[in-house]
């Protein structure tokens, strides 16, 4: 019977063969670690671009509420005299923070919106802007005249992220001559 002949250098080969798969793996697990610390700072930041964007939505439920105080008070607003009574005039804006909705289901808590603290008011008057063209005037020497005012809010999700919203809106408004 003949025994296949071994030659001294396989046996060093399959040990070697080991080392280097045990070296892969080790390295495969480092990549892999390495991998799962990136998907979690990636889900952080896209945890907090969220609630930024919550608070943005809220800030704008602010501005249209700012809007809709405007030309809910369009009658008080008409009566006005002139220029220094827009200028004193200083229309309701809900105190403190306004709930977005009723809902208690958000992710990061109920966004609220309210007046921008840095500001002065919410809402403030800016001056007279251009002719109103598409109102014609029924009494002589009344123009409608656009005036523009600045609302100012912010939106807040629960757990203390803040967007400020800076907008202007204009409003036509008989002006006399």
């Amino acid at each position: 019977m003949s025994h296949p002949t071994r030659h001294p250098h396989h046996r060093r080969q399959g040990g070697s063969a080991l080392f280097v798969t045990v070296m892969m793996l080790v390295l495969m697990g480092f990549i892999g670690l390495a991998s799962l610390d990136t998907v979690t700072a990636d889900r952080k930041v896209a945890g907090f671009q969220t609630r930024a964007r919550v608070a943005l939505d809220a800030a704008d439920a602010g501005v249209a509420t700012g809007l809709a105080t405007l030309l809910t008070d369009v009658d008080n607003i008409h009566q006005l005299p002139g220029v220094a009574a827009l200028e004193a005039y200083n229309p309701p804006f809900p105190a403190g923070a306004t709930a977005l909705s009723d809902l208690a289901s958000w992710q990061y808590g109920q966004p609220t919106f309210g007046a921008d603290t840095t500001a002065p008011a919410a809402i403030d008057y800016l001056g007279v802007g251009g002719n109103c063209d598409f109102i014609m005037a029924v009494d002589a020497g009344v123009v409608w005249r656009k005036s523009l005012w600045e609302i100012r809010v912010q939106g807040t999700t629960n757990d203390g992220v803040n967007t400020r919203v800076q907008s202007t809106a204009s409003l036509c408004r008989p002006y006399g001559t």
